[in-house]
């Protein structure tokens, strides 16, 4: 676990992405179970990570396509397709966690006004072989420290989900 830096309450931030978590117990169907914690996130953890809005892209054959947006993100272009060539992407799909400003080398403005991105955005990568991905506009002076730390938790919880649901 990342080293706490002083006001970071790692114990408290915990506790709360437990409360989000333990509502997708009873979800059977995949998608909405991925759609009730992005939900969920936004609303729990809008000031302490920063999230501003949230997407969900699923994959079909070797690219994806957003299925839906919340806060933010609300207004994205559903079945907006993710250029395979994307360097974000690409690292994201190499890595399986990805948190990048948009005035970062290969990061495309325009894609990134399309979904709701103002400053910075975070995703990760669930399910088997990549099936979809979950993807956060943050505020820019969020601290990196407890978003990389909260999603990944968040992609180990919701990896186990997936593979316990198949």
């Amino acid at each position: 676990a990342p080293a706490a830096r002083p006001g970071v309450d790692f114990k408290a931030l915990v506790r709360k992405l437990d409360g989000s978590l333990a509502e997708i117990e009873r979800i059977e169907d995949r998608e909405r179970m991925l759609e009730t914690v992005l939900e969920s996130l936004l609303a729990r953890f809008h000031v302490e990570l920063g999230l501003e809005g949230g997407r969900i892209y699923r994959r079909e054959g070797e690219d994806f396509f957003l299925r839906c947006g919340f806060g933010r993100s609300r207004h994205a272009p559903i079945g907006l397709k993710v250029p395979r060539d994307y360097p974000p992407h690409r690292r994201l799909l190499a890595d399986g966690l990805v948190l990048m400003r948009r005035s970062e080398p290969g990061v495309d403005p325009d894609f990134e006004d399309a979904v709701g991105v103002s400053s910075t955005f975070a995703a990760i990568a669930v399910g088997e072989g990549t099936r979809y991905i979950i993807a956060f506009s943050v505020h820019g002076d969020a601290r990196e420290e407890q978003l990389l730390y909260s999603l990944t938790a968040v992609q180990h919880v919701l990896n186990y989900k997936l593979r316990e649901q198949q």
